[in-house]
């Protein structure tokens, strides 16, 4: 897949095209992409695909922007196993914030691309103030000779699915249901630092990872999943996410892994978790003894439930 940072050049082959934030390539979004990347290959045009290399709120209405699902760097390589052509990642600035929505339709969509086909979600709003629909784009397309195709929402469970609900899931802790949204488990990217040796001490090693900034996070609790390094493969593992409330820390969040059966060291790696169940709530207990028998079993569990799961193929970095 090409990728092309910043507005395109004057692109001189026909393409079927969608634009979007598409945060989190939830199942709305694969379809969506699934549907270009057929008409594309149905009538001999190049795939492609325009997001923003930030949420556009980030600019707009910085205080309501909302946490991302992924990095822009994860969300490329998921988007290169989607057999796209190219993607495009438009600076958002104010300049583009404040571009009139018939002006974007002319100046990104129709003087830079050779624009056959336009696929967009049926909530999909452009143009300064938002005040572009699917209404205006399908009215311009009809004048400047590009079909408009709008795509329903895809429903799950009759809920619509939609970023906003994946961040509400994955900040509750609920996993599980996540994945009904994705077609996939979530996972949370970062790099592993220095710890305080804790988990050494008490006989279950940990990974301390400093998450990527900027990421939606998980609720407090203890999770099975599995972890990846730069360098490893995908690993069962014990992820836990709180502030140590037994060990009286509680103004700060840690994000640990203890990985099954493993004695490697990961210290200045990349890595990924997969997010797979919840296996219990942040819970404070009475003594480091009372922790490392609760430790016990929520590892005891988390093996036996992870040997019945498949273990990632492709989780990127």
């Amino acid at each position: 897949m090409q990728v092309i940072h910043g507005t395109p050049p004057n692109l001189s082959n026909d393409v079927v095209a969608t634009i979007g934030t598409f945060d989190g390539l939830h199942l709305g979004h694969q379809q969506i992409i699934s549907q270009v990347v057929s008409q594309a290959k149905k009538i001999n045009c190049q795939s492609l695909l325009i997001t923003f290399d930030c949420h556009p709120l980030k600019i707009i209405n910085p205080s309501k922007a909302p946490p991302a699902l992924l990095t822009a760097g994860v969300k490329l390589s998921l988007l290169g196993a989607t057999n796209l052509d190219t993607a495009v990642i438009l600076n958002f600035n104010s300049i583009l914030a404040n571009l009139p929505a018939l002006d974007f339709c002319q100046h990104i969509l129709v003087d830079r691309l050779n624009l056959r086909h336009l696929f967009v979600g049926e909530n999909f709003r452009f143009g300064a103030k938002a005040l572009g629909d699917t209404k205006l784009l399908s009215d311009f397309g009809k004048k400047a000779h590009f079909d408009v195709t709008v795509v329903p929402l895809v429903k799950i469970e009759k809920m619509a699915i939609s970023s906003t609900k994946v961040r509400e899931l994955f900040s509750r802790g609920k996993v599980e249901e996540v994945k009904k949204f994705l077609g996939r488990y979530h996972f949370l990217t970062g790099k592993v630092v220095t710890g305080d040796g804790r988990g050494q001490e008490l006989g279950y090693p940990t990974a301390n990872i400093e998450v990527d900034k900027g990421l939606c996070l998980p609720a407090f609790g203890v999770y099975a999943g599995f972890l990846k390094s730069e360098d490893n493969p995908p690993r069962p593992a014990v992820f836990s996410v709180g502030s140590k409330p037994t060990f009286n820390k509680k103004n700060v969040v840690y994000y640990e892994a203890h990985i099954l059966n493993y004695s490697g060291n990961l210290y200045g790696r990349r890595v990924v978790f997969e997010f797979q169940f919840r296996l219990r709530r942040q819970k404070r207990f009475n003594s480091v003894k009372e922790l490392v028998r609760q430790i016990k079993l929520d590892v005891s569990r988390a093996d036996k439930i992870l040997k019945k799961t498949t273990i990632p193929s492709a989780v990127p970095l």
